[in-house]
């Protein structure tokens, strides 16, 4: 309950003066990320449009947010490869418009440089499979905290390191145990770490069975249930890993709790109030901007921008 009551204060001290985005608004979000990287632009320039006046945030004091992670943190890696999601896709996002990665470095007034692959694993490996497309491989988390060692041989130690990963493991199959994958994310902190990573924000996982992806279609309630089981472990493993890593006190590292949100938002607690219902697949949403807004759910598996601010918003709370 605490950490319900803080999410929602959070929410009416960044959103006061409270009102829904309307199609305007997003036409200027649009205008001011045409042309730009979505991970240096500055959200607040909208929030100063829209929601005057602003107030400041107050949070940890980091220079910069690299994200790791699969098609929740992607801000247009994937697509870039793929050239996967197309529209309506919000410019090769996974959502209908900027994921809590890039809202999180805009709310704390850094830049974000982005690691993410839509289809990644947790290991060295991962597989885009995107409507009827050909499947494509893509880097894992572990070969995105290589990539990343190799091109800054010497990491930044003031930066913020988010790693956001394993759902992908569990819904392809590819996991059937939640040791590997959560020791995965172990391991992309250390190979971080040994190149000077000091501070790190880990995300655990929502409910995957309870996915639209899985109440519609023909899934037995035994299968979801070993899935939600599995997830439920990999969290309770990965809270642990927090606190080991910790432990050795050469690594800062923080672990954001969706798992909590996404039942918040599920029981009508905050948020988005359609949590069910899948928003590409329904006209009056996917053509309507405004209505957007009231989706937990863009795609099957995807939240919508909405959800990824609340996503953001949390993290934020976590940080300070």
């Amino acid at each position: 309950m605490p950490f319900i009551i803080s999410a929602y204060k959070m929410l009416l001290s960044i959103l006061a003066p409270k009102r829904p985005l309307k199609t305007d608004d997003y036409s200027a979000i649009k205008r001011i990320f045409k042309g730009g990287s979505l991970g240096v632009v500055s959200l607040s320039a909208v929030a100063i449009a829209l929601f005057q006046p602003t107030l400041p945030v107050q949070a940890t004091e980091f220079s910069q947010i690299y994200a790791f992670g699969d098609s929740l943190s992607d801000t247009g890696n994937a697509f870039a490869k793929t050239g996967l999601p197309p529209e309506p896709y919000f410019k090769g996002h996974f959502s209908n418009g900027p994921v809590w990665a890039e809202y999180l470095a805009d709310d704390l007034g850094i830049p974000e440089t982005n690691f993410a692959y839509g289809g990644a694993l947790s290991g060295e490996f991962g597989r885009l499979q995107f409507g009827s497309a050909p499947a494509v491989a893509v880097p894992g988390a572990l070969a995105q905290a290589k990539a990343f060692v190799a091109s800054s041989p010497q990491a930044d130690d003031q930066a913020l390191y988010i790693i956001w990963v394993g759902a992908n493991d569990y819904l392809s199959g590819q996991a059937r145990d939640f040791t590997k994958p959560v020791d995965n994310i172990r391991q992309a902190v250390l190979i971080l770490e040994q190149a000077g990573a000091k501070n790190f924000l880990l995300v655990n996982l929502p409910k995957l069975g309870d996915l639209p992806l899985f109440q519609a279609t023909a899934a037995q309630p035994r299968q979801i249930a070993a899935l939600n089981d599995l997830v439920f472990k990999h969290n309770q493993a990965l809270a642990q890993t927090t606190v080991d890593l910790n432990r050795s006190g050469a690594v800062n590292v923080e672990l954001l709790d969706v798992y909590t949100l996404y039942e918040s938002v599920a029981a009508g607690a905050l948020g988005p109030s359609d949590t069910t219902d899948v928003c590409t697949l329904i006209a009056a949403c996917i053509n309507n901007l405004d209505t957007q807004n009231s989706y937990l759910f863009w795609d099957s598996l995807h939240p919508t921008t909405a959800a990824h601010r609340l996503i953001a918003d949390t993290a934020l709370e976590v940080l300070r």
